[in-house]
């Protein structure tokens, strides 16, 4: 759950608005995330197992926003050679489409710049509203696998060529 060490807090006038994700905010984290999440796992038929969403996202870094101590925005991430992957970016309803997001892509334009990154990608399922948020910030679809679009936001010349180009 230890942030990479380039992930430090981005502030503004003085505020940080995005941190890594501490101990304290872990439940927190999680239960936005299930308010968010759980209708998708249900249409899709899948199963919601907390045990498995947490040990699988909290391998990765962590991100959040809070509020007056209350989470209103969080991601989990992934640094790769030459790219970033967003495994999820999460928005309290309440503040859905108030900037949030934008904030953190600005954290992880910022990012990708100190560590060399080319690429930004993520995983958006098919039906979530959210998928446009991505293409306005300049995501392009690359793929469709099981009800998720792949997406990738180029920072370089070549960086979509990384996430296109067949694999061996």
């Amino acid at each position: 759950m230890d942030s990479h060490p380039l992930a430090a807090k981005l502030c503004v006038n003085g505020n940080c608005m995005i941190e890594p994700l501490s101990n304290e905010l872990v439940d927190p984290v999680f239960e936005l995330m299930k308010q968010n999440m759980l209708s998708y796992y249900v249409r899709r038929g899948d199963e919601w197992n907390e045990h498995k969403i947490r040990e699988h996202f909290l391998a990765h870094d962590g991100i959040v926003i809070a509020k007056s101590g209350q989470v209103i925005g969080f991601s989990f991430y992934e640094l790769m050679e030459k790219r970033i992957h967003i495994h999820t970016l999460q928005i309290a309803s309440t503040y859905q489409n108030r900037t949030l997001g934008g904030r953190f892509f600005k954290w992880y334009r910022n990012l990708a710049s100190k560590v060399g990154s080319e690429v930004i990608t993520c995983g958006v399922y098919e039906s979530n509203a959210a998928r446009y948020m991505y293409e306005r910030v300049g995501f392009k679809e690359i793929g469709l696998v099981n009800g998720v679009v792949r997406m990738a936001l180029p920072l370089t010349s070549t960086g979509l060529g990384l996430v296109t180009s067949p694999q061996p």
